[in-house]
């Protein structure tokens, strides 16, 4: 498998990480330890190392910066907690999605009884109705959206469509 690089310096590399590839192995992701990670197959086709900047769970498709250097990583981290880098989120959702919403859905942290704040905008860019009967339904209605993470884990984007 190829993975598209979009750009490249000295800092960082940014490339598509299509879906159901993990970004790297861990502990939680041992029953997938046979697949090759990302950072398994740029070494196999760039060559060195990478280091991640932000997280695209498995099953995510988009865009990821990885740093060249390991003290690289921080000062990137930095910049989205201080809002200077922002992530943007397209997706597919069944039914009719509202015009712009704010989710303000807490979600659980690894103890289920914390939750951590999280926040997310939603703005719906189209909507569409297909001739595709669904039970109960003659026809099927999907929004494409567009979500912009302000707070917390990205895992609001699901909670509260």
């Amino acid at each position: 498998m190829e993975i598209l690089v979009i750009y490249q310096d000295e800092y960082i590399i940014c490339v598509a990480k299509p879906n159901n590839v993990l970004v790297h192995h861990a502990h939680h992701s041992r029953n997938v330890a046979d697949e090759k990670s990302l950072l398994q197959l740029l070494d196999e086709q760039i060559g060195g190392k990478f280091y991640p900047i932000h997280r695209l769970d498995r099953k995510t498709s988009g865009i990821i910066l990885l740093a060249k250097e390991t003290h690289f990583v921080s000062k990137f981290q930095d910049l989205f907690t201080a809002n200077e880098i922002q992530k943007t989120y397209y997706g597919v959702v069944r039914g009719f999605s509202p015009e712009s919403k704010i989710i303000d859905s807490p979600v659980k942290g690894r103890d289920a009884n914390v939750h951590k704040e999280a926040l997310t905008h939603l703005r719906t860019l189209e909507q569409v109705t297909l001739d595709i009967p669904v039970k109960p339904y003659d026809s099927s209605r999907y929004s494409l959206v567009e979500l912009s993470p302000k707070a917390g884990k990205n895992a609001s984007i699901a909670c509260a469509l």
